[in-house]
């Protein structure tokens, strides 16, 4: 469900960018759309632990990442109805 919510999404407006990444302070979330969308995200660690949740977010919002650990981590953006996952290197 969620790959087939992510291909609509990004077939319908164009889609979710995460950038820069690798980072080792803030990554932008820029969703490629004229419509005004508010959103949530959840970071989850490689083992699956929240470990930080932000709300009410809009487009090209920047998130501060410099007090997470180096690793790997998967962003969920949560849209409505649609949920995008990316994956977000700190360095």
């Amino acid at each position: 469900m969620l790959f087939r919510s992510l291909d609509f999404f990004t077939k319908k407006n164009g889609g979710v960018i995460t950038y820069p990444n690798p980072t080792n302070k803030n990554f932008t979330i820029s969703i490629n759309t004229s419509d005004d969308i508010q959103y949530n995200i959840e970071i989850k660690d490689i083992l699956g632990k929240t470990v930080a949740v932000k709300y009410n977010l809009r487009n090209n919002a920047k998130i501060d990442i410099s007090k997470l650990k180096s690793g790997v981590y998967f962003v969920k953006i949560k849209m409505k109805d649609t949920e995008v996952v990316k994956k977000i290197i700190k360095s």
